[in-house]
């Protein structure tokens, strides 16, 4: 039996593997949450869900949890940053996330309990001049990325002196199932909305720069893989290997759609890499995995859209 301890839970990705393992007779979930209200109310009565109520800042909160609970898996997606992320909010998140995360490795360091920590393909790497693998200098260039960076390093540097047991994942741009449609982070589920609605589409530079977006069923299914084989101590690209600019993502969604995008171009920020495009080679050495187009990817999207938009009325 695994008894997996998600933290970060509320978020997209965490619903998706909540969604996942749900029915897993051989998995018991254990969540952290600040608020109730952030999690589906049908998971309370489910046997293979635990609700805690807290937040990963009472590290001793969560040390309890994890002997209680005899927890086997911890799943780390929990970050309060975005890439235009300020200092005050990066301070804020070294007292909240990353300090506790760093305590909580201290804890789990000499323990038969595997870490599943989520980095940051997309930002960690900052303006790599070529295809990225897990070898490529790790050069941040705001402040989300450099917060997994201080993890990451942590990670290593306990690696080195204990027997921690981690898998480290670099995901590029994640989509799908549960992302809002709202808000400043999300390009593929912002855009969908925005051209539905006829909205004005914000783009920072020319649209021309280069992501690797990979479907959140993928990211699911690779996570599963990773627990459920013997997989421990290396650094993995999840992403699907394929680039494509934030115009040709927005071409691919107005055919979908049939609708013509309105689009608004600002100065490129700082805080945004030109192109990010993951090598995914040693991940599929290690885990087979067939990829979702970004095509199909966009249309199960938008098919996810206007079922949200039909459940709303």
């Amino acid at each position: 039996m695994k008894n997996i301890l998600l933290l970060g839970g509320t978020g997209f990705i965490g619903k998706n593997i909540i969604e996942f393992y749900i029915n897993d007779l051989e998995v018991n979930l254990i969540l952290v949450t600040r608020n109730k209200s952030n999690i589906d109310a049908r998971l309370f009565s489910s046997e293979r869900v635990t609700v805690n109520i807290g937040s990963i800042s009472d590290i001793d909160f969560i040390k309890k949890i994890v002997v209680d609970c005899n927890i086997n898996v911890i799943i780390h997606l929990v970050s309060n940053l975005i890439a235009s992320s300020s200092d005050e909010e990066f301070y804020e998140g070294m007292d909240n996330v990353i300090m506790p995360t760093f305590k909580l490795i201290d804890f789990i360091a000499n323990k038969e309990i595997k870490l599943l920590f989520f980095s940051s393909g997309g930002t960690i790497y900052g303006n790599a001049n070529s295809r990225i693998d897990e070898t490529t200098a790790l050069n941040p260039i705001n402040n989300y990325g450099f917060s997994k960076l201080l993890i990451e390093d942590y990670i290593y540097f306990k690696r080195s002196s204990s027997q921690l047991n981690c898998i480290v994942i670099r995901p590029s741009n994640v989509y799908g199932s549960f992302q809002s449609f709202i808000g400043n982070q999300g390009f593929i589920s912002i855009a969908i909305n925005k051209i539905y609605n006829n909205e004005p589409i914000v783009i920072w530079g020319d649209g021309n720069s280069i992501r690797d977006y990979i479907h959140v069923d993928d990211v699911v299914e690779v996570i599963q893989k990773l627990l459920s084989h013997s997989i421990s101590n290396t650094i993995l690209n999840l992403s699907t290997g394929v680039g494509k600019s934030l115009l040709e993502i927005i071409e691919i969604i107005e055919k979908n759609l049939d609708k013509k995008a309105i689009v608004c171009f600002n100065n490129k920020r700082n805080v945004d890499a030109n192109s990010v495009i993951l090598d995914n080679s040693r991940l599929v050495a290690t885990i087979p995995q067939e990829f979702i187009s970004v095509e199909e990817g966009i249309k199960k999207q938008i098919n996810y859209f206007i079922k949200s938009l039909e459940n709303v009325n």
